[in-house]
Order: C-alpha cells, then structure tokens, then sequence
C-alpha cells in the first residue's frame, strides 16, 4: 500500500497500450536484488547500449551466447546522445543519434516519467530499418524494498515494430523475457562473469550503489539529471504535467515520446557528422513534441508526414 485507497490516481492509457490495434501486451516479471533506481538508472544511460550488449564476453564463450547477451548489430555503434527534461520536469527522455549508413541516420527515443515508469522502442534489429515506430517494451520499476526490486512490464508484440517476428511471447513471464540473455539471476556467478548483461552490470555495485565512489564522466549526465529530478518530485518541487491536458479532456490515449526513426540523411562535407546527428536528433524530438497536441488516432501519421518534410519522403 503506497497510500489511502481513496486517493488512488485512474489507471492512465497510453497509445502504445491500443495501437496498432492488432498489438499483444505480453506480461513479464524481472527480479533484481538491488535497490529500484539503479535499475533506472541503467536505462536512461544508454551508452550502455554500445559496451555492455556489443558482445563484452571473454574468449572462451561460444557464439551463441555472445549473440544471447548482445543488442543486433545497428546498436553497436556509439550513438551521439542527449538527455532532456520533459513534461515539466515529471519525466525525461534521451535521443541517440546513429549513422547506420552513408546516406541513413537512425534516431532512438526513450522516455521516462518518474517515479518508475518508462517505455522504450524497439528491442528488435529492425529498429534501425523501419521508417518510424513506437513502443516495444512498457515496464514499471517497483520497490520491494531498499535492496530489492521488481520489473513489472508488458512486451509489446506486433507486425508494425517486428515484422520479422524475432521475438518469442512464449519467453515472457515470470521472471523471464524474450530479449537479451542476463536480464535475471538465473545463470551461474560464472557464467555471468564469462558474458555479463544488465543483471550482473546493475548488481555488481552493491545492492545500494555507494554514489559517493563515483567518478562521473558526460556520459553520465543522465544519470545525474534522472537523480535532480527525482529529488525535485519527490520534494513537491515538480508543477504539474501541462503536455497532455489536450489528450485528458479529450478523452485520448495519452503519447510518449519514445520511438525510433530512420532518415534518408547523407554525410554532410562541410560539418562534423557528430554534430548533423546531434542536430537531427532535436528535429526528431520537436517532431514528437507537436503530437501531443494531434488526436490520438493520428499521432503516428502525422510523426510520419513531419519527417518526410525532414528528409523529402523514405526511400529505398
């Protein structure tokens, strides 16, 4: 019980929830023994993404499990990221910008709103070779207690963001998830240690990871931003969410931002690629930003629209 019953906010619907209207939400548990934050924490730092899921393993372990603890290949490379406050501090997101060919840039969009509610995109390859798609994982970061904690989700099951079918819905449950080996306890201290996922990262630094032996570094600028504004909502600091009161009275599915998107965007000659990444990515964003105000039902059509006035239409 986290308050009187009366006070209970409404069960809130977000879009990913309903559409595409043939979707499967597929429960799963994952259990961590470690405090709740440090599971948070891992996500909004998606550098990780980059290191940790691109095949970290020692020699000895055979392909198969190298593959099992690694992202598909379009999320080894280092992406360009940044981290932003939304929604009036009650939630935040990161935008990672990747070149994935000559003339392709794909941008990742994850947000998260506090206190432990975050919805990520895709966790198939074909992340980075759709035009647009939304939610592929919805999870909740419950508390147990200050050394324990519990992932409460749904996978998110459809042709739109999978057409492939590389998922498996029969790998989601209890304790248990479809997508990279070492999200739970379930393997061996040494086969963590052989091939580590975000199990062993997250709980490997104590079940409360002691923040004053940090050396913090840009990259963990997330991090640090997801502590500040916790801290603020959690001191009353944080106004109320203005983005989605169009949505509220209307009745709506409630948006998020998070998402991923493929341009038709060449290397540019006269400007540091870093940077055009950078600069796409907050297009993107803006994009995403204008659909809190368009109806519901026409969200992702019209995200669609506003990045072919980006790039001129997909192609190829």
């Amino acid at each position: 019980m986290q308050g009187p019953p009366d006070a209970q906010p409404e069960f809130e619907e977000f879009d990913a929830y309903t559409s595409p209207s043939d979707g499967r939400l597929v429960p799963f548990t994952n259990v961590y023994a470690c405090n709740w934050l440090q599971v948070s924490e891992n996500l909004i730092d998606h550098y990780h993404a980059a290191t940790l899921h691109n095949n970290m393993t020692v020699a000895s372990v055979d392909s198969e499990v190298a593959e099992g603890v690694s992202l598909g290949q379009c999320f080894r490379t280092m992406p360009v990221i940044q981290w932003e406050k939304t929604r009036d501090g009650n939630s935040m997101m990161f935008s990672a910008g990747r070149r994935i060919a000559d003339d392709k840039v794909w941008i990742r969009i994850t947000e998260m709103t506090f206190p432990n509610f975050v919805q990520t995109a895709s966790v198939v390859p074909t992340a980075a070779e759709l035009r647009h798609t939304t939610v592929g994982l919805t999870r909740w970061h419950v508390p147990v207690d200050d050394h324990n904690m519990i992932i409460f989700g749904w996978r998110h099951f459809n042709d739109e963001i999978d057409p492939k079918h590389t998922g498996d819905e029969n790998e989601c449950g209890i304790d248990k998830v479809d997508f990279l080996i070492g999200q739970t306890s379930h393997r061996t201290y040494l086969e963590g240690q052989l091939a580590p996922g975000d199990y062993e990262a997250i709980t490997s630094i104590g079940k409360i990871a002691p923040h004053a032996l940090e050396h913090p570094g840009r990259s963990d600028i997330g991090v640090y931003m997801c502590r500040n504004l916790l801290r603020a909502a959690i001191r009353g600091e944080t106004p109320p969410d203005s983005t989605r009161v169009k949505a509220r009275a209307a009745g709506d599915t409630l948006p998020m931002y998070s998402a991923d998107s493929v341009l038709n965007i060449p290397r540019a000659t006269d400007r540091d690629d870093d940077d055009l990444l950078r600069d796409l990515s907050n297009e993107v964003v803006a994009i995403m930003k204008e659909c809190d105000s368009v109806a519901s039902a026409d969200r992702k059509q019209y995200a669609s629209r506003r990045l072919d006035d980006l790039d001129g239409g997909m192609v190829g």
